[in-house]
């Protein structure tokens, strides 16, 4: 049920977003949004999908926030700092869980994660011009490097991270808008003090709001 709520909520921001933005996106100037350089921020929720390290390690879906504060160069580069936090993401089979892995109790069935990532943005769209695509419209390839920590019960792990993936910013006005985005990020095998790795990575779809200063 928790799985079908988190869906649901984000299904809801998805469709309030996307009958927002077309209709508010007429007042934001297009000819300068590509032209527009400075500091900004996101905020928003995220569903994520971690992938256990092991083949009898299952868990399920999680929800949780993200939040990205970052520099647009110029109009076709950024970069940023990106850092997200993900929870309620209990194992699909407990029970195999419980009966292959002792170290894991009836205490530990939810996930914790946390990661840090310094990423740099690209929008292709700010070097190729596409005339059917409008300039309130900018999708963008992210990649980046980092750190964080999943914790399990009594399990910790800190891996080093690879983040890749992409989304677009959509602009109501010059100086605000919403953002949609999905990727991976890759976890190393890094330990603190536990006898196996809690996760190999972990997927994500974010939304949120993004404000430009």
């Amino acid at each position: 049920m928790s799985w079908f709520r988190n869906n649901v909520f984000l299904l809801s921001w998805l469709v309030l977003f996307s009958g927002l933005v077309p209709s508010l996106s007429a007042d934001a100037d297009s000819g300068e949004s590509y032209e527009w350089t400075g500091p900004y921020v996101q905020m928003g929720v995220l569903g994520g999908l971690p992938v256990g390290s092991q083949g009898d390690v299952d868990f399920g879906p999680g929800f949780g926030i993200a939040a990205t504060a970052g520099y647009r160069h110029n109009a076709y580069i950024a970069g940023e700092l990106d850092f997200s936090y993900l929870w309620l993401s209990r194992t699909n089979d407990f029970t195999n869980l419980k009966g292959t892995r002792p170290f894991v109790t009836d205490d530990s069935k939810t996930l914790e994660s946390y990661e840090i990532t310094f990423n740099l943005k690209g929008y292709p769209l700010g070097l190729l011009e596409i005339p059917v695509v409008p300039d309130w419209v900018q999708p963008y390839l992210r990649v980046g490097i980092g750190f964080g920590s999943n914790d399990l019960g009594d399990r910790g792990q800190a891996p080093f991270m690879i983040r890749v993936g992409g989304g677009a910013d959509l602009l109501v006005f010059d100086q605000l808008g919403v953002f949609v985005d999905g990727g991976y990020t890759f976890h190393t095998d890094t330990l603190n003090g536990t006898p196996s790795p809690i996760l190999a990575g972990q997927a994500q779809i974010r939304l949120g709001v993004l404000f430009r200063f």
